[in-house]
């Protein structure tokens, strides 16, 4: 199990970037977005790390017993789960107000990965490997290391290629990791039958 929660908090800086790049493409559908750079002052970075102990380790945890646990898990049929799973993240996007689409996207991806896994942490993992990829972009702003665009309203933060490349390579370690875990899982049962 830690073996497939490392690789899914792997996976999910490439999640991220992903995701604001296509809310970012839709918003350039319907109007013009402007982004500006980000920077980050000292006390910034304080206030947003001081944040982020909530939003990495307890909210994650939090929001995805109640919105995705609780509330699809009393459902059996899949159609209903996935219905659920839509109205949970309207909700959800709701309670994030200048961030709905991004909200309502994550949590669709967080509910069907719950409905298809049947297993809230790995949910867990997802949402808490997204929101430290925020914090630990914060970090790479303040340090000066790269250049990343921001939008207000809505919410989006578009990385540079750095950022992108590295995702890739750490999308690549989380798979190959719960490849690994999948493969001892298989050997495992397979031995037992051969018993």
């Amino acid at each position: 199990m830690a073996l497939v929660i490392v690789g899914l908090l792997l996976i999910a800086p490439l999640w991220f970037v992903t995701k604001e790049y296509i809310i970012y493409g839709l918003m350039q559908l319907v109007h013009s977005v402007q982004m500006e750079p980000i920077t980050y002052t000292t006390p910034e970075l304080r206030e947003d790390l001081l944040a982020s102990v909530h939003a990495v380790l307890l909210a994650p945890i939090l929001e995805e017993l109640c919105f995705r646990q609780m509330a699809i898990s009393p459902f059996r049929s899949r159609r209903a789960q996935v219905v659920v799973c839509v109205v949970m993240a309207i909700l959800f996007g709701m309670l994030h107000v200048r961030n709905f689409l991004g909200a309502f996207i994550d949590a669709m991806f967080y509910g069907m990965i719950f409905i298809w896994s049947r297993n809230i942490w790995n949910s867990v993992a997802l949402h808490a490997g997204s929101n430290l990829t925020a914090t630990l972009l914060a970090v790479y702003c303040w340090l000066g290391i790269g250049d990343l665009q921001m939008s207000k309203t809505p919410l989006i933060i578009l990385t540079d290629a750095k950022v992108v490349v590295g995702s890739i390579i750490l999308f690549i370690v989380g798979i190959l990791l719960i490849n690994t875990k999948r493969k001892k899982t298989a050997a495992a049962l397979s031995g037992n039958r051969e018993r």
